[in-house]
Order: C-alpha cells, then sequence, then structure tokens
C-alpha cells in the first residue's frame, strides 16, 4: 500500500502514524530501511487519533444506513465499506476545500453515474455467456447494486440473487428508484393506508337553494 500510494502520488513518507497496535510492529523494520518514522500514539488512547476515528464512525454509521435500506444481508458489509469510501472521496472536504478525489488526482470526480447502494438492476447476458438451446431464456439477469471499480466509472459491480455472487458490469440497466421494504414493512405500510383511507371524512351533499332572477 505504501509503495502504491508513493508511486501514485511522486511523494515519499515521511512519517507514519498508529495506535500503537501490535500489528503495527512488523512494519518497523520496513519503515527503519525506507528512513521513515513510526509514530506511536498511546494504546487506548481514541483521541489522539481523533481525525481517523471520526471518519472511522462516519463509516460505520454509512455502511449501517446502507445495509438497512438496501436489506441486502449482512455479508455484504465489505461491498458496503468500499462503496461507503468510494461515495465519501467524492464529497466536499474542509482540509482540502474541494473533494479528497481531486486533490489526489487533480481532477474533479464524477458522480453522474452513482446510483443508491442496493438499487435493482438488469446485467445484460452477452452472447458468450449464453449457453446453447437458451435462445429463448432471458438475456438479462436481475441483480442489485453493491459497488464501482476503481479507475472508471463505467463498470459496475453487482450481486446477483439468484446465484449468489457478485459480478462486474458496464452493460447494465438500472430500474426506476423504488425504496426496499421488507415483507413486514410492507404489510405496516398497507395496514396503515387502509387507516387512512377509513379516517377520511365522507362526502356530504348539500342542497342549494333555489333561485329566481331578479329582473
Amino acid at each position: 500500500m505504501i509503495r502504491e500510494a508513493e508511486r501514485q502520488t511522486e511523494r515519499k513518507l515521511k512519517v507514519l502514524r498508529t495506535d500503537n497496535a501490535r500489528e503495527y510492529i512488523a512494519i518497523d523494520v520496513f519503515l527503519d530501511h525506507e528512513g521513515a518514522v513510526h509514530e506511536r500514539s498511546p494504546a487506548y488512547s481514541h483521541e489522539s487519533n481523533g481525525l481517523p476515528e471520526r471518519l472511522n464512525r462516519t463509516l460505520g454509521t454509512m455502511v449501517r444506513g446502507m445495509l438497512a435500506s438496501s436489506n441486502l444481508p449482512l455479508s455484504m458489509w465489505g461491498e458496503a465499506v468500499h462503496t461507503a469510501v468510494y461515495v465519501k472521496n467524492r464529497l466536499p472536504h474542509r482540509a482540502v476545500k474541494t473533494t479528497p478525489y481531486e486533490e489526489l488526482h487533480g481532477e474533479k470526480p464524477s458522480i453522474k453515474h452513482l446510483q443508491p447502494f442496493g438499487q435493482k438492476c438488469y446485467v445484460h447476458v452477452l452472447p458468450e455467456q449464453r449457453k446453447a438451446g437458451s435462445k429463448l431464456l432471458p438475456r438479462a439477469k436481475e441483480g442489485r447494486l453493491v459497488g464501482y471499480t476503481s479507475g472508471t466509472d463505467k463498470i459496475y459491480r453487482i450481486y446477483i440473487p439468484s446465484e449468489k455472487r457478485i459480478v462486474e458490469s458496464r452493460q447494465v440497466k438500472f430500474a426506476s428508484f423504488e425504496e426496499n421494504h421488507t415483507e413486514e414493512q410492507q404489510e405496516l405500510k398497507e395496514e396503515r393506508s387502509t387507516e387512512e383511507e377509513k379516517e377520511k371524512p365522507e362526502s356530504v351533499v348539500l342542497p342549494l337553494r333555489s333561485w329566481r332572477r331578479v329582473q
């Protein structure tokens, strides 16, 4: 990760700050070889790492909301975290006065391809993927959006519930936006609408008095 960051930004790592966790001890050899400084904050002192701790909390809140609103299985939490970071990097940030994406790449990010997490969609089945004798079978598979591919805004990561797997495709047709309700939520919604219909006052017809035109 450090090598990739240095190559992409053309900058050398000078200081790496960690929370003094044991998993970071092994990196000391690498940092000494590179001439970088390893700063350690006191153990169990979350306030010493306020910025990353707050970011983790923000991402956690985003992920919980995304999973709850999409009704996707909790096993999709990894995809939700990746998508939350993807969107977060394209939002304005006061520390850089632009967006993290623009600060790193030097260009404004495109957001026109973004869709709600878990949005229903249909993935085109390519001719090379069709089995023999499938001429009358559907040419698309129903799926749910779970992420994007880094480096491009044309390829989506789609979860296919019928196959319980994730595919990457650029030939995706999204359904019109709609809220994803569970069966219990849908029943509750129908009950509320029925109660509202009963509470509506019945229309009353008031007879008009006869009138005569005055000459």
